[in-house]
């Protein structure tokens, strides 16, 4: 009778796996490599921030790159190539469009978004596709050309053109001090300080945030999931510890994905897109609703394997631990959860592609739907662990949690 009642539990346990993200349906547009860079580099891909660590890195539409201490080189899929100066914040959209019904010719839309900074474009835009460069300020629409523009934080923008270049909106026709490719090389320690200013500013901040609270959870995640897998599988107790730490982990990451949530955000404001913001500040709070359920079930999952550790008995000790587990892949799926919104946020932000937010949209009401199943799982295994519990017999404890 013992052994079919850890049969029960092991079923409740290994029916909940920690779910990872679905692949997407939404198919990933590359607009080019970053080729070269130095010193400080941040990026952000498909949603996830990181430092830049190695080149060539693709760059797909609704990614970022951001430069603090250092200088970076962008090559265009379609040629051309753009370089960024210290301190410079873009991110870039693109869509692909045929150009009639039965064509099979597509039209390229390619709009790069300079928050802050400097930059130096030199591109040859084929005839029927369209590559803008906006700030706060200024449109500047690009055929044939070189442009050198440099945009501060209160989004004033200087510019400066060589070719066919159609300019509107406020702006300083200047000649800003070209960069070059030695400059993208130069080593880090001859590379100008930051400016406080810059540096300080909203979009410069809550990038650098991002990135840090990623790299703790990253190694939080990567802490619990080693923890986890090496737990001696005999040791309920230590079972029960390592599942309510990999909660935690899971939770760290939704918190992560809040800052990147509040990045986005502070970009549609920066750009002065209303509509952009509105739709992000109702992500975010969405997010933030998804990651409080995510803290909620690593608070259980402490609770549980607390109990475990308390638990007078193996058999408690096991359903508890069913338990912790349970509420662990929920935590996790709830985070999963928080990163599909904060994409969804990306491309209405980065791209204004209404399709791509519909479609994305889905992803994310499906990753929704899997941390409600596993929250309702975990709630679940928790009411069988007390039933089991206080069980009067073992045939009733088995009873009740095969319910």
């Amino acid at each position: 009778m013992r052994r079919k009642f850890l049969i029960c539990i092991l079923a409740i346990m290994t029916a909940l796996p920690y779910p990872a993200l679905a692949k997407s349906s939404l198919e990933a547009v590359k607009i080019g490599d970053v080729t070269t860079f130095t010193g400080e580099v941040l990026i952000r891909i498909n949603g996830k921030w990181s430092r830049l660590e190695r080149v060539p890195q693709p760059i797909y539409s609704s990614d970022k790159v951001v430069t603090r201490q250092g200088r970076a080189e962008i090559g265009f899929a379609d040629g051309g190539i753009l370089r960024l100066d210290i301190d410079t914040n873009i991110s870039i959209s693109q869509t692909k469009e045929k150009k009639g019904l039965f064509s099979k010719k597509e039209t390229v839309s390619r709009q790069v978004n300079v928050l802050v900074g400097k930059f130096w474009v030199d591109v040859k835009i084929k005839k029927g596709n369209k590559l803008r460069f906006r700030t706060p300020s200024m449109v500047a629409a690009i055929k044939v050309s070189q442009l050198i523009g440099k945009v501060r934080p209160d989004g004033s923008t200087e510019v400066g053109k060589k070719g066919q270049v159609e300019l509107s909106g406020n702006y300083n026709e200047t000649a800003p001090k070209e960069i070059s490719s030695d400059d993208v090389n130069m080593k880090p320690g001859s590379l100008p300080q930051s400016d406080p200013e810059v540096d300080n500013s909203d979009m410069q901040r809550l990038a650098r945030q991002s990135v840090q609270r990623t790299d703790a959870a990253k190694q939080t995640v990567a802490d619990a999931d080693t923890r986890l897998e090496n737990t001696n599988k005999s040791n309920i107790k230590e079972q029960a510890l390592a599942a309510a730490a990999k909660a935690e982990a899971a939770s760290a990451e939704a918190t992560a994905n809040i800052i990147s949530a509040e990045e986005v955000l502070a970009e549609a404001v920066q750009m002065g897109d209303e509509g952009a913001a509105t739709k992000a500040q109702e992500l975010l709070d969405g997010i933030l609703e998804i990651a409080d359920k995510s803290a909620e079930a690593a608070q259980q999952a402490s609770a549980m394997s607390d109990a475990a550790l308390g638990a007078k008995t193996s058999e408690a000790a096991q359903t508890y631990a069913a338990s912790a587990l349970a509420y662990g892949s929920a935590a996790k799926a709830n985070s999963n959860a928080t990163s599909a919104a904060v994409n969804v946020a990306e491309i209405a932000v980065s791209d204004d592609d209404k399709r791509g937010v519909t479609a994305a949209q889905g992803e994310v009401e499906k990753a929704k739907e899997r941390a409600n199943q596993a929250t309702a799982a975990a709630q679940k295994a928790q009411s069988h662990a007390k039933a089991a519990v206080n069980a009067a017999t073992p045939a009733s404890a088995s009873a009740s949690v095969g319910s």
